[in-house]
């Protein structure tokens, strides 16, 4: 029997904005197909008692840690110690992080190559949640970059704004749009021809402001996989990150988001997996000769790829079973044991931001005045 009901249909764009609308929907029968409609399903609680489990019992070494966000945000400010809009409580599970920051940049009107993100980005990388120190290179940091913030950092270090310093930071990658974008290559398309969908679509797309009269926002645009040398910073990727996470499912792990990827692969037919948003031949920088699995299944290896969509890969949905616990992947990444600032239940290392600055400032004071 099928009943009318009112449904809230969502697309999310590249670096996981979203925009609902709700309209009235024939529900199918419980043997129909029913991928293109948001159904939010209970998941069992078994795969968060696990990670909670893990991180409790976590006593090694400690990180300061940086999260850098794709695309999507419109707001440039300041680092903060969460950033749920964005990653959810992902910091709940990251007990290997002594200090965690988030950075702020606009990245819904720049592209990913413009030169003042690529500065605020490095400023984030090389400084954390301390006070701004002018440096240019990345050290004792364990750093994750997720969706557009991928191509941001490759083409910082590509242009020589930052660099990484590979003997004290790890980096690791989720979700990058290393090639561009097929999805992005379609927004463009549907904001020049609004003609091209159904007018529901047509409003959200317009809705989110991927739109800018009949022309893609300065972000998205920056995506489509004919914009810039994309080769160069698959490359960077290969060379300079530690691991790296993509997705193959757009529906992913059952949330808001799940219908809504779904309808975007379907609409931009990638012909190939993909989170969504991003084809695993755009993401995967890595060969499966380095993960610990013939199909690089163990979420707790450096290299992962999991049934999980672009969404899911900021942890903002927690962890599925095995193959969809991107929570479980950023719980077991590891820095370098030469850029550790101490372990679990050490304090005598812990440095408050801003102390350090005043620390040294009264070092230098107490100098001076004994000469």
């Amino acid at each position: 029997m099928h009943m009318s009901k009112r449904r809230t249909a969502c697309v999310v764009l590249l670096g996981a904005s979203v925009v609902c609308a709700t309209a009235a929907r024939e529900v199918p029968r419980s043997n129909e197909k029913a991928s293109l409609i948001l159904e939010t399903k209970t998941t069992t609680n078994e795969p968060q008692s696990l990670l909670a489990a893990s991180v409790a019992a976590y006593d090694g070494e400690q990180w300061d840690c940086v999260l850098l966000h794709g695309a999507g945000e419109e707001v440039n400010g300041p680092v903060t110690s969460t950033f749920p809009e964005y990653w959810g409580d992902v910091e709940k599970s990251l007990p290997q992080c002594r200090s965690i920051a988030f950075n702020h940049a606009d990245t819904k009107n720049n592209p990913w190559d413009d030169p003042v993100l690529l500065q605020s980005y490095c400023d984030a990388a090389v400084d954390g949640n301390g006070p701004h120190s002018g440096e240019t290179v990345i050290k004792n940091k364990l750093l994750f970059t997720h969706s557009m913030s991928n191509l941001i950092l490759a083409e910082a270090i590509k242009r020589g704004v930052c660099s990484i310093d590979k003997a004290t930071t790890a980096w690791y990658m989720a979700n990058g749009p290393m090639k561009g974008s097929k999805a992005a290559d379609t927004i463009t398309k549907i904001c020049s021809d609004p003609g091209m969908l159904e007018a529901p679509v047509r409003w959200i797309v317009n809705e989110a402001g991927y739109c800018e009269g009949y022309n893609v926002s300065a972000s998205y645009w920056s995506l489509r996989p004919d914009y810039g040398d994309f080769q160069s910073l698959f490359d960077i990727a290969k060379e300079q990150a530690d691991g790296g996470m993509c997705g193959i499912s757009p529906y992913g792990i059952s949330s808001k988001y799940s219908a809504a990827f779904e309808t975007i692969s379907h609409v931009v037919a990638y012909g190939e997996d993909n989170d969504g948003m991003v084809p695993i031949s755009s993401c995967q920088f890595f060969d499966t000769s380095e993960c610990t699995t013939s199909d690089c299944s163990d979420p707790t290896a450096n290299f992962y790829i999991a049934n999980i969509n672009h969404a899911d890969g900021t942890g903002r949905d927690g962890d599925g079973r095995k193959l969809k616990a991107p929570c479980t992947w950023y719980s077991t990444k590891q820095g370098k044991a030469a850029g550790a600032v101490g372990r679990v239940g050490d304090t005598s290392t812990l440095v408050l931001p801003g102390e350090e600055r005043k620390e040294t400032a009264e070092t230098a004071e107490s100098f001076s005045q004994s000469l």
